[in-house]
């Protein structure tokens, strides 16, 4: 199912340029599309392997269950494989980008962009979300989603040093996410203000008048 998605979506995209372009290289499209469609899975694999080392070791400081040794060398192989392929693609796209200066305005790499652009968004606000009500409202302390906004903060930073710019589209979706994000912080701070008020500076003056 995933690979025919992605068949779809290479075709729309080639019909898309060949309307607003006119001639297009077919070949060097779709070959984009699929390099750069690894090298985002390969940004996940590591992505999910670095969190679960760093969730890890964030249960042993806080003292929470840990999972087996399996567990961790299950997070150590995906960060190992995976991020060693990122490393060594990485190294190969750069001297491409170095001997082809086109491949910076291709559509592959700014669609690249805007998804690890956009998920490292979507996980640092669900992250900040959980620290905020672990601080605030005594949630459950979710270390795997901790470590998810260190790593993708990471992630983001790193990405917005690289050459090219992201659509338009892909500032406004993240902007909503951003936004979003705020507004359900701001109702958990707003709950435990007034909460805190009610059982506290409240509660006394009232009480002790009654």
């Amino acid at each position: 199912m995933d690979l025919i998605l992605l068949v779809v979506l290479v075709v729309l995209v080639v019909l898309y340029r060949r309307r607003g372009v006119g001639r297009v290289d077919v070949g060097t499209m779709v070959r984009r599309f699929l390099e750069y469609g690894f090298l985002y899975g390969l940004v996940m694999v590591s992505a999910i392997g670095a969190t679960g080392v760093l969730g890890r070791f964030l249960d042993l400081i806080s003292d929470s269950d840990v999972g087996g040794p399996e567990e961790l060398a299950l997070w150590l192989s995906l960060l190992l494989v995976a991020g060693g392929a990122l490393v060594g693609l990485g190294l190969w796209l750069r001297r491409r980008f170095r001997s082809d200066p086109t491949e910076v305005d291709a559509a592959g790499w700014s669609l690249y962009r805007s998804a690890v652009d956009l998920t490292a968004v979507g996980f640092v606000v669900a992250g900040s979300i959980q620290a905020i009500g672990w601080l605030l409202d005594g949630w459950n302390v979710d270390t795997w989603m901790l470590a998810a906004v260190v790593v993708w903060a990471a992630i983001g930073v790193i990405h917005r040093g690289l050459p090219g710019g992201l659509p338009a589209l892909t500032h406004l979706v993240g902007a909503t996410v951003a936004l979003l994000g705020v507004s359900i912080s701001g109702a958990v701070i707003l709950e435990h203000l007034v909460s805190w008020a009610y059982d506290g500076p409240l509660l006394i003056r009232f009480g002790a008048s009654a």
